[in-house]
């Protein structure tokens, strides 16, 4: 998992899990969430007013398993960092690599639906050091 430990989406910190093998779901997203919030905070001395959550490659099917499962926990973790804490969370799933194909969960930042695709765009083709433009966030790549 990645996340921007900075205000310009230019730093970024990971925590990493190993998966089961065909299983989609992260275990310890919970924990995972904790630690890059407290990595956000160290950095910025601040809270993120804002959480955009993209999940990558989720079958058709599955959305309702990944809100109830993944997006469920991500309220918790902010708890757990600051009991007071209430971040907007905005999680939104990708059927592919590709940014185009945004499917919105819950929209609690208030975006409009079209955003999404831009910003993923954005995002991927924010990669200096490719001779094209890649399908993937540039921190992964």
């Amino acid at each position: 998992m990645l996340a921007s430990v900075d205000m310009k989406n230019a730093k970024y910190a990971t925590s990493i899990q190993a998966l089961e093998p065909r299983l989609q779901a992260i275990v310890d997203l919970e924990d995972m969430v904790v630690e890059l919030l407290r990595a956000f905070v160290d950095k910025t001395m601040k809270k993120p007013e804002r959480i955009l959550f993209y999940r990558d490659r989720v079958l058709q099917g599955q959305f309702v398993q990944v809100h109830r499962d993944e997006v469920a926990v991500i309220r918790p973790a902010c708890k757990k960092l600051y009991v007071t804490y209430v971040s907007k969370i905005t999680p939104s799933s990708e059927a592919t690599s590709t940014p185009a194909q945004c499917n919105v969960l819950c929209n609690e930042n208030r975006f409009h639906v079209g955003q999404f695709p831009e910003t993923g765009r954005h995002t991927v083709l924010l990669c200096a050091r490719c001779t094209r433009s890649v399908v993937m966030v540039p921190a992964a790549f």
